[in-house]
């Protein structure tokens, strides 16, 4: 599974956002997310792809270093819940997000 490039392209836009997320959070993601996937899709639909994966990290207290959140174990399968009941309501600022998040969750599409 060739997934690297495209979780480093997710991980820059948490840091930007502040976040950095732990391994076994990515880990946890990851067994959710086929981010290999990704492969299919120009890369403005990727970028808004994880800038809606960004949005959808609830708030929270985390651990702190140096000024970046850290994400925890829980707040992936959040990511998921929240991406999932998303595209259940279709609530995605765009279509085009909600057909990548169906073709990437392992959980297919409500």
């Amino acid at each position: 599974m060739q997934h690297g490039i495209y979780v480093a392209e997710f991980e820059r836009e948490l840091f930007r956002r502040g976040f950095a997320i732990s391994h076994h959070s990515l880990g946890q993601l990851l067994d959710q997310v086929d981010f290999s996937k990704l492969k299919d899709f120009p890369e403005s639909d990727r970028f808004s792809f994880y800038e809606a994966l960004a949005e959808s990290i609830p708030p929270g207290g985390r651990g702190i270093e140096a000024g970046i959140q850290i994400l925890g174990e829980n707040d992936s399968g959040q990511i998921v819940m929240a991406m999932s009941g998303k595209a259940a309501a279709r609530a995605f600022p765009s279509s085009r997000i909600r057909d990548i998040w169906c073709k990437l969750f392992i959980g297919g599409c409500p």
